[in-house]
């Protein structure tokens, strides 16, 4: 007769542990993204020095952009003379090695060329923004 107590009792205790309903879950929460603050553009800063190099009878690069008040350079990476003429004021023949320094304080667009030889590819312009 024990046994067939605890079989009822096992029984009774299966069919509880069976016979419950499943606990409620939770409906899920709707995530909210976090709100995304993209920055306002700034101006890009212009530098205030740049510099030129004269090689292969070229100016590399052709066109540089400084701020008012800044500084371009440019230097003779080869053996012919080269010199930079902005119309009627520039360097002196620049040896190979040398190099010539210019501040703009006025804004603007300032052509040059090698005073020395004129060619085309030794031509270039240089941007003064305020």
């Amino acid at each position: 007769m024990k046994i067939i107590v605890l079989i009822a009792l096992a029984s009774v205790l299966l069919l509880g542990c069976v016979a419950q309903p499943a606990a409620p879950q939770a409906s899920p929460t709707p995530s909210v993204a976090a709100a995304t603050v993209t920055p306002a553009p700034t101006a890009t800063p212009f530098p205030t020095e740049a510099v030129v190099r004269f090689y292969g009878y070229a100016v590399t690069p052709k066109e540089v952009t400084v701020k008012a008040g800044g500084r371009v350079t440019w230097v003779n990476d080869e053996q012919p003379l080269h010199g930079v003429t902005f119309g009627e004021f520039g360097s002196d023949a620049l040896g190979a090695g040398a190099a010539y320094t210019e501040t703009f304080y006025e804004a603007g667009d300032y052509n040059y060329t090698c005073g020395v030889h004129d060619y085309p590819a030794e031509r270039g312009v240089v941007h003064v923004v305020p």
